[in-house]
């Protein structure tokens, strides 16, 4: 079956955290992450440059298709 979560390496120098079961929980309850959705996260400075656009319209495009999506924006504006 498809996997429930896929860790995407970023090419930045933050060192990924590893939390437990229970820390994620907390983390997805804190986010607004429902348990049926998949949170997609975006990390970065945001310029228009940097594909936010695409993505929300990606993210758009997956809920028309029936997928349970939160998009988490973390970053700063310029």
């Amino acid at each position: 079956g498809t996997p429930r979560h896929v860790c995407v390496p970023i090419a930045s120098n933050v060192e990924p955290v590893h939390c437990s079961e229970i820390d994620r929980a907390q983390l997805r309850r804190d986010l607004g992450v429902e348990p049926d959705e998949t949170a997609c996260a975006y990390f970065g400075v945001i310029y228009p440059h940097k594909g936010l656009d695409e993505l929300m319209d990606a993210i758009a495009a997956l809920r028309r298709e029936g997928r349970r999506l939160k998009l988490i924006a973390i970053g700063d504006f310029d």
